[in-house]
C-alpha cells in the first residue's frame, strides 16, 4: 500500500480511538476488534482494547444524565400545571383549592420532624423551620403550626 493513502487498519483504528475517547465504549469495541484482526496483537491496540473493556464493565446500564433531564422536565411540567390550574372546576362542580401556594402571601410552616438524635448530630438547620421530634408526633402531640397556613414536613 502506498504511503499516505488510507487503509482499512487506519480507518478501524482511528474510528475505535474516536469512539473510545468520546465515551462510546460499545461502538469502540467493534472497531478495535477489527483493527486487531487486521494487524494482530499490536501493543497499542491491545492496551486500548483492554482499557476500553474495563470502562465498558463500569458503564452504567442507564444513561443517567438523560434520565435526570427527563425527570426535571416532567417535574417542571407538573409544577406548572399545578400552579396554573387554579381557575378550573372539578367534575363535582366545586373549584379546587390551590395546592401550590403561589397566590398566598404567607410562607408555609416548615416542620423539621427528624429524629431527635439525628437532629442533634446534624449541622444542617432549615431556615425558619420548627423542629418537632418525630417521637412526639407518634404520641399524639400537637403540631406547633397555624391551621390556616400550609404545613410542609421534612423528614429523612
Amino acid at each position: 500500500m502506498p504511503r499516505g493513502e488510507p487503509n482499512r487498519f487506519n480507518a478501524a483504528w482511528h474510528a475505535g480511538l474516536r469512539d473510545h475517547f468520546a465515551g462510546n465504549y460499545r461502538r469502540a469495541r467493534a472497531e478495535l476488534a477489527e483493527a486487531n484482526r487486521l494487524l494482530p496483537e499490536l501493543p497499542d491496540v491491545r492496551r486500548i482494547t483492554l482499557e476500553n473493556d474495563e470502562r465498558l464493565k463500569r458503564e452504567p446500564l442507564l444513561p443517567w444524565t438523560q434520565v435526570a433531564i427527563g425527570m426535571l422536565v416532567v417535574s417542571a411540567a407538573g409544577w406548572r400545571s399545578c400552579c396554573s390550574a387554579g381557575g378550573s372546576e372539578t367534575a363535582s362542580g366545586s373549584a379546587p383549592r390551590k395546592s401550590c401556594g403561589s397566590s398566598r402571601a404567607e410562607p408555609p410552616t416548615i416542620l423539621d420532624v427528624r429524629a431527635s438524635d439525628a437532629y442533634a448530630r446534624s449541622p444542617v438547620r432549615i431556615p425558619r423551620s420548627v423542629h418537632v421530634a418525630l417521637e412526639s408526633l407518634g404520641d399524639g402531640g400537637s403540631v406547633p403550626a397555624d391551621a390556616a397556613r400550609v404545613v410542609v414536613a421534612y423528614c429523612t
